[in-house]
């Protein structure tokens, strides 16, 4: 119970920090007020996990995937055909970035950017959207492939998206007061239907996120917490399950309520990431990983490490 608590907090700060990011770039290429995009961005999302539930998440994810590719892929290959793409990799600015001041000096904020890394890194591990696709698996040893081609495929299609950072600083692209940075490349520097497929792989790649965590904070609530299934009483077993699955979709509307909630009350993404992930590093981690190495486990021990990690 405890431990359903702290993933559904940490997760509802999650959905509000990919809330709040797709609508800081709706508020600037619809021109509609923030509120609005995030009252607009929850009732849609609601909607569709509603009607669809995992089979909305799974095949709505391969578009988000298509269209993130085609947006990343697209604006690396235009900007590195037409800034010297070997120059730019090479360039004295670019090895000086390279440097690990910003990781070994305290002066240059290495303490919090190792948090930041630790938290988002390790937290990811407890993540129960990446855990629910890991253990509907057929076996572990396909779970263990499909794990490193994740890896792989992040690494294949991200660093493209890093190197957009190169190009930008590159091109002197300076920050506007409350513009995001690539923002102001789409629409200054990108052909539009570069610049609209861009920020449409980045709008995607937050939904992919939103709808997949929604699902398991609502099966999360109902399963673990409110533990629908033990409660029915019907002689068939499937009408059990379909007045589960129905009440678990029903629970999806206040969580979107309350992720809908915090990312008004903080409109600051990259704030509401780390934290969501912070929590579940600190209270999660230990008691989740350590499980598969302790030959002698017991809840009082999983207990007494998410006392002391949430202090």
């Amino acid at each position: 119970v405890i431990v359903s608590i702290f993933l559904l907090f940490g997760f509802g700060i999650l959905l509000a920090g990919n809330i709040a990011a797709i609508s800081i770039l709706l508020q600037f290429f619809l021109d509609i007020n923030y509120e609005t995009a995030v009252i607009l961005i929850s009732f849609t999302i609601f909607v569709y996990c509603f009607r669809g539930g995992i089979l909305s998440d799974i095949y709505s994810d391969i578009w988000q995937t298509i269209l993130f590719l085609a947006g990343t892929i697209g604006a690396f290959v235009f900007l590195a055909y037409n800034n010297d793409f070997f120059g730019v990799t090479f360039a004295k600015e670019t090895l000086q970035g390279l440097n690990l001041n910003q990781l070994t000096s305290i002066e240059n904020g290495a303490l919090i950017n190792w948090a930041t890394i630790f938290s988002l890194g390790f937290g990811n591990i407890v993540a129960i959207d990446f855990a629910s696709r890991i253990l509907s698996a057929k076996s572990p040893g396909d779970a263990k492939k499909g794990c490193y081609l994740g890896g792989f495929l992040t690494l294949l299609f991200g660093i493209p998206f890093a190197f957009l950072a190169l190009y930008i600083q590159k091109m002197g692209i300076a920050e506007e007061s409350g513009v995001p940075i690539l923002i102001t490349l789409s629409q200054t520097y990108l052909p539009t239907i570069l610049s609209a497929l861009l920020v449409a792989g980045i709008i995607s790649v937050s939904l992919s996120t939103i709808d997949g965590a929604m699902l398991s904070m609502g099966n999360i609530l109902t399963s673990n917490l409110i533990n629908i299934q033990n409660n029915l009483n019907f002689k068939d077993k499937k009408e059990n399950e379909k007045t589960s699955l129905y009440f678990s979709r029903l629970s999806l509307l206040p969580i979107a309520c309350g992720a809908m909630i915090f990312s008004m009350l903080l409109p600051s993404p990259g704030v509401l990431l780390t934290v969501a992930f912070d929590i579940m590093f600190s209270a999660l981690l230990v008691p989740f990983v350590m499980a598969f190495f302790v030959k002698n486990i017991s809840s009082k021990a999983a207990l007494a490490a998410i006392i002391f990690g949430s202090v």
